[in-house]
């Protein structure tokens, strides 16, 4: 199975891996059994939903599995999808699929419109962290990676950790007083405390620099693999100011980074405005210049917003770049992707995927 985070792939290798994108196939998976085939499941439809900002969703409607006479889903369909059990699913064509999403079942009902239908609901272990709790604990580490590690060691059964080390040197504990989730986003991450970006994807969770690989999974046309596309850059002209005590030399920290929208613009208001960030961590030039930096990064691809449609392809998840080209100058850039929702039914199979940030 191929690395989604770095592989690459192009327009003729998929066409003739997937038989020219004729047959959707799918696989839903428990305890190694695969269950579309052997419970002979007719999924009417099913939605994949992958983001960088939360938790991943499957959302899977059965049909075919309802007993008139006895006025029941049929147990045996019913029962394999017991909450709590642990599922991956994998999309693709014909007999060649690709995993792309690793959780548990969340939610289990039914839906009764023009056929009845057992509705599932999976959802990755950022949603277990969310509700993990409010914890009051010390991590004593040096690193924020290294917390991010042994906190992740809590859902083993769901993901591997896969971690890029910071160089954080903290001289003080690190106190969590919330659940999980939130702890690694704000506490971690937010306010550019490490510079790095907290995703799932399958069976892995990613704590690493942000939008790390560079090189676009494929490039798209449209007429070909693209069947709707559009942009927006929003104005961005600030500048981030970090300010921390270095206890060493007895003085404070005061670093200014520029945050501003990557395409030409002029600025509407002089001097310009800034943003203050009050960090008791940053006891260094070094450590406030990170920050800022991770901040004006963070506010620059909030500057930018694409969304498009694609036939269905596994291969295009959150954490990779996209490359749209023979459209416009404005357009044709390496677009960093987001979030992802695979839409399946029956007779269908297509992507669509957000952008926040570009090339």
């Amino acid at each position: 199975m191929a690395d989604l985070m770095s592989a690459t792939t192009d327009s003729s290798k998929l066409r003739n891996k997937y038989g020219n994108y004729v047959v959707p196939a799918m696989k839903i998976k428990s305890s190694g059994s695969e269950l579309v085939s052997t419970l002979n499941l007719t999924v009417v439809e099913m939605n994949v939903t992958l983001s960088l900002e939360s938790a991943g969703m499957v959302l899977i409607k059965i049909g075919d599995c309802y007993d008139v006479k006895s006025h029941s889903i049929t147990s045996k369909i019913k029962n394999a999808f017991k909450l709590g059990t642990i599922m991956t699913v994998e999309l693709g064509y014909l007999s060649d699929t690709t995993p792309i999403f690793k959780g548990y079942v969340a939610g289990l009902g039914v839906e009764f419109d023009d056929i009845p239908m057992l509705v599932v609901k999976l959802l990755d272990v950022r949603k277990l962290m969310m509700t993990s709790g409010v914890k009051r604990l010390l991590y004593e580490d040096k690193n924020y990676s290294d917390i991010f590690k042994k906190l992740m060691g809590n859902y083993s059964k769901l993901c591997s950790v896969e971690c890029d080390a910071t160089s954080d040197n903290l001289t003080s504990p690190v106190s969590q007083s919330t659940n999980d989730y939130n702890f690694v986003k704000n506490e971690l991450i937010a306010k550019g405390k490490s510079d790095r970006e907290f995703f799932v994807l399958m069976d892995k969770a990613y704590f690493r620099t942000p939008a790390k690989n560079k090189t676009p999974i494929m490039s798209v046309e449209l007429g070909k693999e693209l069947l709707k596309f559009s942009m927006m850059a929003d104005y961005l002209d600030t500048e981030i100011n970090v300010i921390g005590y270095d206890p060493v030399k007895c003085q404070n920290v005061n670093v200014k980074v520029k945050a501003k929208t990557p395409e030409k613009y002029s600025p509407v208001i002089t001097p310009t405005p800034a943003q203050f960030f009050i960090d008791a961590d940053a006891d260094s030039e070094a450590k406030a210049k990170t920050r800022a930096q991770a901040i004006a990064n963070a506010e620059e691809r909030k500057s930018c917003f694409a969304e498009g449609e694609l036939i269905g392809l596994p291969e295009i998840v959150p954490g990779r770049y996209l490359q749209i080209k023979d459209l416009d100058e404005m357009a044709d850039k390496k677009y960093y992707i987001s979030e992802v929702c695979h839409r399946f039914t029956e007779s269908s199979f297509s992507t669509v995927f957000e952008s926040k940030g570009w090339l």
